[in-house]
């Protein structure tokens, strides 16, 4: 007689394919209903793929995409789409089993940004910005394993470091984990030299390249956390002849 098995097997949620599938079709009823309650406490997120935010972002279209974070603690889906200025931003959601729990973006997860120090270029031909930045992060709670930045989807991060040693990261969309550990160490503050470029060409929505104007006006071109502001320093990079133009005092 043959012994009696069993295994519990945790119930796994949506595909990416599914769910970027019912993005595409806009269809919110299907997709709220993989929600967790507590998703639903302020307002139903996703709404906002059938209304179209502030200033119309999601009219683009959205894509649903997978984020692990470097340390594999747990496992997110992001809904991503281009963004213009003071609209929704990417919305981030954690699985929990067959279910999926909103992350909202006004929640810090325990970091908070305090300072920026920007150095930016443009490939006029190629409509290419590319940017470094020192950021200056500080711990103002208990941060778990990783946090988020978040910018416009377009810009894709090409390292981040600490002291010249790699910091762990993956990026979904604009939505981008970072190792916690590696960020900080055992430092309540510290700074990431983070590097990334993108091609701007979003005219009459949001940053745009012409042969005589590159701008990132109306454009999350800059690593935020819960969108709370910070003190910044940049240097700009321009064509000979070129103008740069932007808030602040000149320093030279």
């Amino acid at each position: 007689m043959l012994p009696f098995l069993f295994s519990l097997v945790a119930a796994q949620g949506p595909d990416i394919r599914t769910l970027d599938d019912l993005a595409e079709k806009r269809d919110v009823a299907t997709l709220t209903a993989y929600l967790t309650p507590d998703s639903l406490k302020r307002i139903n997120p996703l709404q906002v793929l059938k209304t179209h935010g502030a200033y119309e972002t999601g009219r683009r279209g959205w894509d649903v995409v997978e984020l692990m974070p470097p340390d594999g603690s747990k496992s997110y889906v992001v809904f991503t789409t281009p963004m213009t200025t003071e609209d929704v931003g990417e919305m981030v959601f954690e699985r929990q089993g067959a279910a999926l729990k909103y992350v909202p973006e006004d929640d810090p997860l325990g970091v908070r940004i305090t300072r920026h120090k920007f150095d930016v270029g443009f490939d006029i031909p190629h409509k290419t910005t590319t940017i470094s930045d020192d950021l200056s992060l500080r711990k103002i709670g208990a941060p778990g394993p990783h946090f988020f930045i978040r910018f416009s989807p377009y810009l894709h991060i090409d390292s981040i470091t600490r002291g010249g040693m790699d910091v762990p990261f993956s990026q979904a969309g604009g939505t981008t984990a970072i190792s916690t550990s590696a960020a900080f160490g055992s430092s309540t503050e510290t700074v990431l030299q983070v590097t990334y470029h993108g091609v701007v060409d979003l005219p009459q929505y949001a940053g745009s390249i012409t042969d005589n104007e590159a701008q990132l006006t109306n454009d999350y071109w800059y690593p935020m956390i819960a969108r709370l502001p910070a003190p910044y320093e940049i240097t700009v990079h321009t064509p000979k002849g070129w103008m740069a133009v932007g808030q602040g005092e000149e320093v030279s």
